[in-house]
């Protein structure tokens, strides 16, 4: 069940990149230069609904939230665009996962918290390199 929406998800995000992305910026316009907006607005509205009643019975309330929303929050912070910022959500989440279930196994603690938590600290830790790097630039200047 997963892969397959897995594989669905991604086909619709290859097909209708640029139709989102023109959403994304001026939903208006989309409508007026003949993106059918509606359409892809359901559309984008089931694969987000059908991901999360998958997710959710997979790895829980806790991990799903903190998978939806911190992952794009950290992306936000190194972003200059959608298409950057799709490519770096989808890279800390891949982290984030990644890092919560190989640490909690080691440190033998519930793995769905502790990837919420690993997910927090990628989130300071890009948030405090952002302001170094900004700090230095300003020095620099």
């Amino acid at each position: 069940m997963v892969l397959i929406l897995s594989v669905i998800s991604v086909a619709a995000l290859i097909l209708l990149y640029h139709q989102m992305l023109y959403i994304a910026y001026d939903e208006e316009a989309a409508q007026v230069a003949g993106v059918k907006v509606r359409l892809i607005n359901y559309i984008f509205a089931v694969l987000v609904a059908s991901a999360i009643s998958v997710s959710i019975r997979i790895v829980g309330v806790l991990v799903l939230s903190s998978m939806i929303a911190l992952p794009v929050a950290t992306a936000l912070q190194l972003g200059k665009g959608f298409k950057l910022t799709l490519i770096f959500s989808i890279i800390f989440s891949v982290i984030d996962i990644m890092a919560g279930l190989f640490l909690s196994y080691y440190l033998n603690v519930a793995p769905g918290g502790f990837t919420a938590l690993v997910s927090v600290g990628v989130l300071v830790l890009v948030m405090v390199g952002r302001r170094i790097a900004v700090g230095v630039r300003r020095a620099r200047a």
